[in-house]
């Protein structure tokens, strides 16, 4: 994780790697008929290790141990899983439902998350088979949203002039456009909420046992602004449509 990736240098660097690893371990894994594996990816706030390209196992059960998880040294706006074999591999994570804010007032809370509910920044996900150094492997891409349309912009813009956003402790609200510098990032097997859709995998979800996995990020095809500059950005879009109207008269 970490780092964009630029020229696809690291990401070449990485799969090889990951094609290694898997040769390596192909000795000790047993197949099992029906593995249909779910990779949790999920944020908490920072402390591990840094890192760029990740490489990290299953364990004897086919779980990835609770604290697999990295530090991004920069704003993260894509997150590649890739795992060995054609498995189906599919994403379970709180970046993929409509985000919410935490503040201590319900109030403040209600009147936040009822904004958030009428734009789409909703992080997407997209599967499927690829190839890894010549070897087939699955990968998915959890991809930021996009601000493209006025509404977006002035929620985002209201939340970010109320203090609402990025506060640091790395949950939903820090994580509407990307995921913050300094925060972590974790991938598991276990259950990443309380909602029943982050809950963990059952059995037949879990990896096939010690299988290597690979995590990377993805280079943004569209800069994102920071939040703080939202605010400037909504008034002049504001400023031109008044200016557009008073001339139409």
């Amino acid at each position: 994780m970490g780092a964009v990736l630029r020229g696809g240098g690291y990401l070449k660097l990485f799969r090889l790697g990951l094609a290694v690893a898997v040769m390596l371990f192909a000795a000790s894994v047993s197949s099992a008929d029906g593995v249909d594996p779910r990779q949790g990816v999920g944020t908490a706030g920072g402390g591990s290790p840094p890192c760029s390209d990740f490489l990290y196992s299953a364990d004897g059960t086919g779980a990835i141990p609770t604290g697999t998880d990295c530090l991004e040294s920069s704003n993260t706006y894509a997150i590649e899983v890739f795992a060995p074999g054609s498995a189906t591999l599919s994403v379970y994570s709180p970046l993929l439902d409509t985000p919410t804010v935490d503040t201590p007032s319900a109030k403040i809370n209600q009147w936040a998350d009822a904004l958030l509910a009428t734009t789409d920044l909703v992080w997407s996900e997209t599967c499927g088979p690829t190839t890894v150094a010549g070897a087939p492997a699955e990968e998915c891409t959890l991809t930021a949203p996009k601000i493209d349309t006025l509404n977006d912009l002035a929620v985002i813009a209201a939340l970010s002039a109320a203090g609402l956003l990025n506060d640091g402790d790395c949950d939903e609200d820090d994580d509407i456009l990307y995921v913050p510098a300094g925060c972590d990032v974790i991938f598991t097997t276990g259950s990443l909420g309380t909602s029943e859709d982050l809950q963990g995998d059952t059995p037949d979800e879990l990896f096939k046992p010690f299988e290597t996995l690979g995590a990377t990020n993805g280079t943004p095809l569209v800069a994102f602004p920071e939040p703080g500059s939202l605010g400037l950005l909504a008034i002049g879009l504001g400023g031109l449509g008044a200016f557009r109207r008073k001339f139409s008269s």
